[in-house]
Formats: C-alpha cells, sequence, structure tokens
C-alpha cells in the first residue's frame, strides 16, 4: 500500500476536540480517522486510539514509538508526525498518506479544515512515530 484515500477528508471543518467530520475534527481526530483506513495492528478505527494525546506519543506513552525526528524518517502510510506550534505552520499531528508523493493530511485551526502538506512544507518535526506492531 503506497497511498490510502483520503479525499474525502479534505476540506473537513477544525474544531478544538472535535471528534466527527460532520462536527469537525482536530489534527489528532483528523489522523486517527485517516489510521482507521489503515490496516495497522490494533488500530481498527478511531475509537482505538481517542484517548492517546498529542503529549502521550511525545512521552512514549502509548503504542506509537518513535523511529526518528527528521520527516524523512516518515516512509510508511499511517506514519504520525508531531510537530512544533511554527511546523506547517500551527499543526501538532500529521499523518503520511501518500508514500509517492510524500503527502500528509493535517488539519489547523488557522486553514479552518482538513488539507494535504508536502514533507518538504513540514518543519519544526518534534517526532515520527508508528504504530507498534505495524511493520
Amino acid at each position: 500500500m503506497t497511498k490510502i484515500d483520503v479525499f474525502d477528508l479534505i476540506g473537513t471543518p477544525y474544531k478544538f476536540g472535535g471528534t466527527s467530520r460532520l462536527g469537525g475534527l482536530d489534527c489528532r481526530s483528523l489522523a486517527w480517522t485517516a489510521a482507521a483506513r489503515i490496516p495497522l495492528v490494533g488500530l481498527s478505527s478511531p475509537e482505538d486510539a481517542e484517548q492517546t494525546t498529542y503529549d502521550d506519543v511525545a512521552a512514549g506513552r502509548s503504542r506509537w514509538r518513535c523511529i526518528g525526528d527528521e520527516v524523512t524518517s516518515a516512509k510508511k502510510i499511517g506514519h504520525l508526525v508531531l510537530v512544533g506550534g511554527d511546523g506547517c505552520p500551527d499543526a501538532g499531528v500529521l499523518m503520511l498518506v501518500n508514500e509517492k508523493e510524500r503527502l500528509f493530511i493535517t488539519t489547523t485551526k488557522q486553514r479552518g479544515h482538513a488539507f494535504l502538506v508536502p514533507a518538504r512544507a513540514v518543519r519544526d518535526v518534534l517526532g515520527v512515530y508508528e504504530w507498534e506492531g505495524s511493520e
């Protein structure tokens, strides 16, 4: 699998803490929604990861394990990239959804909706993570 279909997620409204496509999603819920479309071991729906926060992933308190600290470490569909406040432009969580074109999906309050980001535009990477057992 080199890409997943997230076309229907593009344009989904941004809502901090949001958990539904109709009501809006934040970057974390958007990533979990995209992840539910990938056959990741142990993660079959956004609800499986709903209690996992940005801080949990960054601190190693989840089944997401750190595999690098540069965007180039994200090589497989479903890899998460955590970025600081100035990254892309202010997203917290991005998910690789197209390996060949190196595209990530995210959403931000500034943009107001979900969008695709090319890897070359990702800045301030704090870490790259993959779901435990997805190798």
